[in-house]
């Protein structure tokens, strides 16, 4: 299983690709069990970690860390 890369974390064209305006992907990698198949490419395994994170986030945590001062 490929290791994600602090360098690929850190990607212009990985963050732009998935419309992260941050200058890495810190916070957006949702921590949790997955399995991939034998192969299974960088691009694919952070954007089914980014996915899950959509998925978990909800839109008033936004306002909330506004108001804590995130």
């Amino acid at each position: 299983m490929p290791m994600i890369s602090l360098k690929a974390t850190h990607d212009p064209k990985l963050l732009a690709h998935f419309h992260i305006k941050a200058a890495s992907l810190e916070g957006y990698l949702f921590p949790d069990t997955y399995l991939f198949a034998k192969g299974a490419t960088i691009q694919k395994i952070i954007a089914t970690m980014i996915a899950h994170f959509h998925q978990q986030f909800k839109p008033e945590w936004i306002k909330r860390a506004q108001e804590l001062g995130f």
